[in-house]
């Protein structure tokens, strides 16, 4: 999380340390997720982060808070 938190400080953001946790988190599944999908899936980055956020949509407030930190986590990535 230390990498995370120096990221964002360096860019100004201060986010709750829940959202830095998000955020050390899914980048590391990011790249699993892509290796698993096949050598084409990060070809196009955008489409490969629309598709690892997407797994994360759900209805339960668990799935929802996953879904927005991803959301999030992609944004400062991309």
């Amino acid at each position: 999380m230390a990498w995370a938190r120096r990221m964002v400080e360096g860019r100004g953001v201060r986010p709750p340390e829940k959202t830095l946790y998000w955020w050390s988190v899914h980048p590391e599944r990011f790249p699993a997720f892509c290796r698993k999908a096949g050598p084409g899936s990060s070809q196009i980055p955008e489409i490969a982060a629309r598709l690892f956020w997407e797994s994360f949509r759900g209805d339960s407030d668990r799935e929802k808070f996953a879904s927005k930190q991803v959301r999030l986590a992609l944004d400062v990535i991309l």
